[in-house]
Order: structure tokens, then sequence, then C-alpha cells
């Protein structure tokens, strides 16, 4: 086996247990998740005061950490070879579970075209949610939205590309 195969098996085996580990806390105890520290949890913009305050909030981390669990469950499933596909009684087809390739592409896709739009169209918005950290420097906030605008392009037009790959693959 190669170094670049053996290093892929690794990443993978890493990803998908930080992919389990992170589903399961938030399945037990979404409080316990945002305790983490950053570089293990997968919490992105998520913030503590804004989920934990409400049922609802609480009710989406663990949401999301039932698809982070499916998720792992399904793949190592795939990879072991038994079949992930669940079949409705008396059905001969796959009744509740698209082709995942397919379905996973369009919504990637769609995921990326919004990224985008948001980005081309609210720039300033996108600076205060994902690149600001409270300085109310003029000139660099400028800066960082004509970047973010600028970027919003390629990943539209990206966005776009993969989509139509997508519906012209099927």
């Amino acid at each position: 086996m190669s170094i670049g195969k053996i290093l892929g098996v690794v990443a993978t085996v890493l990803l998908l247990t930080a992919f389990f580990s992170n589903g399961l806390i938030m399945l037990i105890s979404p409080a316990r998740w945002f305790k983490l520290p950053s570089c293990v949890a997968f919490r992105g913009s998520l913030r503590e005061r804004d989920y934990m305050g409400k049922l609802s909030g609480q009710l989406q981390i663990r949401a999301m950490g039932l698809v982070f669990v499916g998720f792992v469950v399904y793949v190592v499933s795939g990879l072991l070879g038994v079949s992930p596909h669940l079949h409705a009684i008396g059905s001969k087809g796959d009744a509740l579970i698209l082709r995942s390739e397919g379905w996973l592409c369009v919504m990637t896709s769609l995921a990326a075209i919004g990224c985008g739009f948001i980005m081309l169209l609210a720039p300033k918005w996108w600076v205060m949610k994902y690149m600001s950290t409270g300085e109310t420097d003029e000139v660099r906030q400028l800066l960082l939205e004509r970047i973010v605008r600028i970027m919003s392009l390629p990943i539209f037009v990206g966005g776009a590309y993969f989509l139509y790959h997508c519906i012209a693959a099927r």
C-alpha cells in the first residue's frame, strides 16, 4: 500500500471518529458539546448563547448530532459491504433513502451557490458574521467586503458547474 493510501485511510478514520464522537456528544448533552475545545468540536459559527437558551435550540443541536451519527453509520456500513439502504415493508426498491451520491451532489452544489449568492449580495453581513472580531476599522471592513464579493464569484460559478454535472450525470 502506498504512503498516499495509508495517509488517506488514517485521515478518513480520524475524520469519521471526530464526526461520530461529536454527534454522540451532541445527542447526549448539547451543553457539554459547547464546552468542548474548538479544535475538537465542529461548531463553526454556532454559539452557546444562541442555542442553549431555548428548547428548540437544544433540539436543533441534538438533531444535528443524529445527522452526524447517521452519516458515519451509513458510510461505515457502506465500506463494510453492508447494504445501508432502508427498504419499506413490501417494497422492492429503495423507498426511504434516495441514491445518496446524486442527492449529496445536488445539495452540496446548492449550498455553494447559496453561499456565493449571499456573499455577492450581502458582503457586509458575511464579514460581520464570519470574519469580524469586533473591531471598527472601516478600511479593513471595506477591504474584507470587497474580498468577500470577489471570492463569491468563483464559489457561485463552482457550485453552478458542479450542479450542472450532478444533473447531467443522471
